[in-house]
């Protein structure tokens, strides 16, 4: 039963010939075994694959094909393959879960997790957690790079993570210490980006976001007024390729 164990598609074919033609009913069961195995191996064997190239979440799918076609009506197919994909399915939820609570150490830029983080993923062999890997050492610098900002300004620091309610459509931003990200679906159904960075007016009253945006159709650049606390509402302006500018008006969704 090599390919009923190993459940590979190239084995089970080997076997699926051997049996060819058997007259004993035990060979012509286990010929129909083997049959029905080999699709299960074929999703089993590509789930392996994407699992290698650091693909988790088709791994994850085709995991789950699998164990689809092994729970059919059919029979047996490979051995103890339900409890294998399980196993399987488990550790890929994991990385991802890992990956997750990697993504959030780099957003709050906690140094002391991120250097926890970097052990655990050292000499690491799959491109998933070595991208992971990757995000963190850049990451790292950049956190402790800011560190200083942080300490100076968090106390003052508006806080922008969320979605915004504007005048041109829905924005969600993602802030790391003073750096804003964010997206913004328009009212037409259209969608764009943008990014910038905070810095405190002269005055010391309130922050102002410089930023750059650009959407399929057009680019620019543009300036927040981000009021203390970031309460109520904030307003702005956008400028674009032509020298064009107009009104931005942020209203923190609910």
């Amino acid at each position: 039963k090599d390919g009923l164990t190993t459940c590979e598609p190239d084995k089970l074919d080997r076997q699926a010939k051997i049996l060819e033609g058997a007259q004993n009913i035990k060979l012509r069961a286990l010929r129909n075994r083997v049959k029905r195995a080999r699709t299960v191996a074929v999703k089993y064997t590509a789930a392996k694959q994407s699992f290698l190239a650091g693909d988790m979440a088709r791994s994850e799918s085709l995991f789950r094909q699998a164990l689809g076609h092994a729970r059919g009506k059919g029979g047996l197919t490979c051995e103890n393959i339900e409890g294998r994909i399980g196993r399987n399915i488990d550790r890929i939820n994991k990385l991802q879960d890992f990956e997750k609570a990697t993504t959030a150490a780099l957003d709050t830029c906690n140094l002391t997790h991120v250097s926890s983080l970097k052990k655990e993923l050292k000499g690491s062999t799959n491109p998933f957690l070595d991208k992971v890997y990757d995000r963190l050492i850049r990451t790292q610098k950049k956190c402790e790079d800011d560190a200083p900002l942080a300490a100076g300004l968090a106390l003052k620091l508006p806080r922008l993570t969320g979605k915004w309610k504007t005048n041109h459509g829905v924005a969600t931003l993602k802030q790391r210490v003073d750096h804003v990200e964010g997206t913004i679906l328009y009212n037409n159904g259209n969608s764009g980006e943008f990014s910038g960075s905070l810095k405190p007016h002269v005055s010391g009253k309130y922050y102002v976001l410089g930023y750059n945006w650009k959407n399929d159709a057009d680019f620019g650049t543009g300036t927040m007024n981000i009021p203390p606390g970031n309460q109520g509402t904030v307003k702005g302006y956008w400028v674009d390729q032509t020298g064009t500018r107009g009104k931005w008006v942020w209203t923190k969704a609910r």
